[in-house]
This record gives structure tokens, C-alpha cells and sequence, in this order.
């Protein structure tokens, strides 16, 4: 009877005790309003056949945004996994629906962009890039399979 006792006074304490929580920094859910600028940010170029990633502004053909470009800090995880967080010129608005703009009127490449740009290519370099920090979706298809 007296471990009942004891068992019922800790769920008491346990129960009494102020809940605390915590907050992740960057995971806070954030509400948009129609017509408000969702950020897009790239994170990386990597391949699914190399095992070297590149930065996003690597490549000439990446137009970078007039104000400039912006690296955001990383926590530990994110650079031990090679990511380099910066912003894009890629302008999207909250329930606004737009067809296909060009980022880049007049991109001029000379032939060592050119020819880095088709090496990429054929190794199947992508981007990876966020959406109020969540991960875009990639579609893969296996040619062979």
C-alpha cells in the first residue's frame, strides 16, 4: 500500500510541475498573406553521379539577385553536409498564380562557362533549393530502368 502511496504522490508531482518547451530556431511556422513574397533560397548543386556538390553561384548561368547575394549562417548538420544557404533571384507570391518568367534577360557565357555548364550537365548536376525552408521536390527517372 505504502508503494502505491509513493507511486501515486510522484504522478501528483509529475503532474504539478510547469510544462516548459523549446523553440528550434528557423522551424517557427510562418503565415502568408495573398501577394506576399515567399523567399526561395538554393542550398547546393550535387550529382547522382559525382560525390563533389557545388555552390549555386558556381555556375555563370545562375543569375544573382540585384540587392546581392546572401549566405545564410548554417548549424553544425548543415555543414557537415556541404550545404551553402543563399538567396536566389526567383520571386514567388502566396496564392498568386504566374506563368513561366525568365530570371535572366541578357546572360552572355563565354566558351569555358559553356563548356562547365555541359560538363555538369551530362554528370546530372541539380539544384537544390528551399521554399520557406522546406526542400523542393526533385522528379528522378532512371533511363535504364
Amino acid at each position: 500500500m505504502a508503494n502505491m502511496s509513493y507511486i501515486s504522490l510522484i504522478c501528483i508531482i509529475f503532474y504539478i510541475q510547469p510544462i516548459s518547451t523549446f523553440y528550434i530556431p528557423g522551424v517557427a511556422p510562418l503565415d502568408f498573406k495573398k501577394g506576399e513574397n515567399v523567399e526561395v533560397k538554393a542550398v547546393k548543386m550535387t550529382s547522382t553521379k559525382t560525390q563533389l556538390p557545388y555552390d549555386y553561384y558556381d555556375v555563370a548561368m545562375h543569375c544573382k539577385p540585384a540587392n546581392g547575394t546572401k549566405y545564410k549562417s548554417e548549424n553544425l548538420g548543415e555543414i557537415l553536409r556541404g550545404d551553402r544557404i543563399v538567396n536566389t533571384k526567383f520571386k514567388v507570391e502566396m496564392a498568386t498564380n504566374v506563368g513561366c518568367q525568365s530570371l535572366c534577360k541578357d546572360k552572355h557565357l563565354n566558351k569555358q562557362q559553356s563548356s562547365t555548364i555541359s560538363k555538369r550537365i551530362r554528370k546530372n548536376y541539380y539544384v537544390h533549393l528551399l521554399i520557406d525552408n522546406l526542400p523542393c521536390a526533385t522528379k528522378f527517372e532512371n533511363v535504364e530502368t
